[in-house]
C-alpha cells in the first residue's frame, strides 16, 4: 500500500502542480483583460476631456517649371505653379506662382512672381503681386500689396498697398489704400467706408 500512496502522492502532487499552473496562468489573463480595459477607458477619459479639433494637414501640390497643365485644378491644399495652368485653379490653400495661370483663380491668398491672365481672381485674404509680374483680370480680395502691373479692376474689402512700381489700369474700390511716389493709376478710385 506504501507504494500506491506514494504513486498517489505523486500523482495528486503532478496534478495539483497542474491545477497551480492552470490558475496562474488565469490569474495573469484576467490581469491584462483588466489593464487592457483600464488603459482603453483612460483613453476614453483623455478623448471626452480633451477633444480632438485637428483640422486637415494642409498638403502642398507642384506644377513644376517643366510641366504644362491643361485643365481645371481643384485642391484643398496649397499650390506652387511653376509651370503653366491654362484652366481654372481652385485652391482652399495659398497659391504661388512663378510660372503662368490662363483662368480663374479662386483661393486663400496668392503671392505671383509670375504672370496670371484670368477674367476674375477671386482672393478669400491677401493677393501679393511682385515687381515686373502682371496680371490681367478683376481682381477680388480683402487686402493687396502691388508691386506689379494690373490690367483690371481692383475691388479691395480692406488695404490696399501700391509700390513705386506699381502700374493698374482699371478701375479701384477700397477701403484703404497707400500709394509710394511714382505707383501709377490709370482709372477711378472709389473709397467705401
Amino acid at each position: 500500500m506504501s507504494r500506491k500512496k506514494r504513486k498517489l502522492n505523486s500523482k495528486e502532487q503532478e496534478t495539483r502542480a497542474a491545477n497551480q499552473n492552470i490558475e496562474l496562468i488565469q490569474e495573469d489573463e484576467i490581469v491584462e483583460e483588466q489593464e487592457t480595459m483600464e488603459q482603453q477607458e483612460g483613453q476614453e477619459l483623455i478623448g471626452e476631456q480633451e477633444p480632438v479639433q485637428d483640422a486637415p494637414a494642409q498638403q502642398l501640390g507642384i506644377i513644376s517649371t517643366d510641366t504644362m497643365v491643361t485643365g481645371d485644378i481643384f485642391t484643398d491644399g496649397h499650390l506652387l505653379i511653376d509651370g503653366i495652368v491654362e484652366g481654372d485653379v481652385f485652391a482652399k490653400g495659398d497659391i504661388k506662382v512663378t510660372g503662368k495661370i490662363k483662368g480663374r483663380v479662386c483661393c486663400l491668398n496668392i503671392e505671383s512672381f509670375g504672370q496670371i491672365q484670368a477674367d476674375e481672381i477671386e482672393v478669400k485674404d491677401t493677393v501679393i503681386l511682385g515687381e515686373g509680374m502682371t496680371i490681367k483680370g478683376d481682381v477680388i480680395c480683402r487686402d493687396a500689396v502691388i508691386s506689379g502691373r494690373v490690367d483690371g479692376n481692383l475691388c479691395v474689402s480692406g488695404n490696399l498697398s501700391l509700390s513705386k512700381s506699381a502700374v493698374i489700369t482699371g478701375d479701384i474700390k477700397t477701403s484703404s489704400m497707400s500709394a509710394e511716389m511714382g505707383a501709377k493709376i490709370n482709372g477711378n478710385i472709389l473709397m467705401d467706408k
